[in-house]
């Protein structure tokens, strides 16, 4: 038998990310209609805009045998007006998973410190410990109630990077613009990153600070709230000198033409995604009210999820799937043993998962 060629040693200790597999389940079941409440992404399909722009681009004799346009330009036009920034402070990735790796290949090196305020996006850790950085993880004595001194506490002149996500994964914690200040004068020989994946639903955004603080690197995704999380594409947001370094590494062939051809047209498309944003609003309110006649305790974030607490959250998550709502189990989670988390869809579509959700728990 051949030897099997060990990875690297900063691999070797990696478990593999892990998340909810609901497709198999709901293949099983094509008649019954699925609330695919599990990974954060939205609950429509993305605007009509996007099938048009992709039936207008392969209707072109040259398309996908061409390479993808690696300069991104007419979305980086889009994305500059989106954001108010200059293009040559943006660069488009092959989903915000790709830039948070992008950005720990660029700048993380061994025993690098890193900061993260915890519990947080599992994802990026990983990137961060395939770089052989040393992990600092700061959790808050109550996970959804920040103290962002401990933040600043944590941060040394041997910290290399600190790792923000506002609102954060899976808390929903939100930062205000002076504690994300704060947390860049302390780290200011660090990079900081401030993940804005669920931007669109606070529109809270570190993007002003871009002109003062030359250590911000800030990342989102057209995954969540642009309903694109099946084409794979996001974004950064930096210093124009940031964003040279970043591409020293950057795969300029990586973002998929229908990727960008898709990301262009739902950001031409405002009023779609506005709505969009006004309903998921709407249903969380609903689904609180619902669950406060109910007594179950449970936490309402500024993104498009809530986390609900119950005795048994492995069988609940199971037996919610049999009627066809997957949610996810975050009891793996330091502090947060025994809440389940699911996104939030539309009213019509959560008072079908109240329903289902009310027999489940009875």
């Amino acid at each position: 038998m051949r030897k099997i060629i060990s990875p690297k040693k900063s691999i070797r200790s990696l478990k593999p990310y892990t998340a909810v597999n609901s497709f198999a389940l709901i293949k099983k079941k094509p008649r019954q209609e699925p609330h695919k409440l599990d990974w954060n992404e939205a609950t429509l399909p993305p605007s009509p805009r996007v099938f048009r722009a992709f039936k207008r681009y392969l209707s072109q004799p040259h398309h996908l045998n061409w390479y993808p346009d690696p300069e991104c330009i007419a979305l980086r036009r889009e994305l500059a007006r989106y954001t108010g920034r200059d293009e040559s402070e943006i660069l488009v990735t092959n989903g915000s998973d790709a830039a948070l790796d992008l950005i720990a290949r660029t700048y993380l090196d061994d025993d690098d410190e890193v900061i993260i305020a915890a519990p947080a996006y599992s994802h990026f850790t990983l990137f961060a410990r395939s770089c052989d950085a040393m992990i600092k993880e700061v959790y808050y004595e109550n996970p959804f109630k920040k103290e962002v001194d401990k933040i600043i506490n944590a941060i040394t002149p041997n910290t290399r990077m600190v790792y923000i996500i506002n609102p954060n994964n899976p808390t929903g914690v939100l930062y205000t613009i002076d504690e994300v200040i704060a947390i860049l004068k302390k780290a200011a020989n660090a990079i900081v990153v401030v993940d804005e994946a669920y931007y669109e639903y606070t529109m809270r955004s570190a993007t002003p600070l871009l002109s003062d603080f030359t250590n911000l690197i800030i990342t989102r995704s057209f995954s969540k709230a642009l309903s694109l999380a099946g084409a794979r594409i996001g974004y950064i947001i930096s210093h124009t000198e940031n964003i040279k370094n970043l591409m020293r590494l950057h795969n300029i062939k990586s973002v998929n033409t229908l990727a960008q051809v898709a990301a262009l047209a739902a950001l031409q498309d405002t009023d779609y995604l506005y709505a969009y944003l006004d309903a998921v609003k709407k249903a969380k309110h609903y689904v609180h009210v619902e669950l406060q006649r109910m007594g179950i305790e449970h936490v309402i974030t500024p993104s498009n999820f809530i986390l609900v607490k119950v005795k048994n959250p492995r069988h609940i998550e199971q037996e919610l799937a049999t009627q066809g709502v997957y949610v996810r189990d975050r009891s793996m989670v330091p502090q947060l043993n025994g809440y389940l988390r699911l996104n939030i869809g539309t009213p019509k579509q959560m008072k079908k998962v109240i329903e289902i959700f009310k027999k489940v728990i009875s």
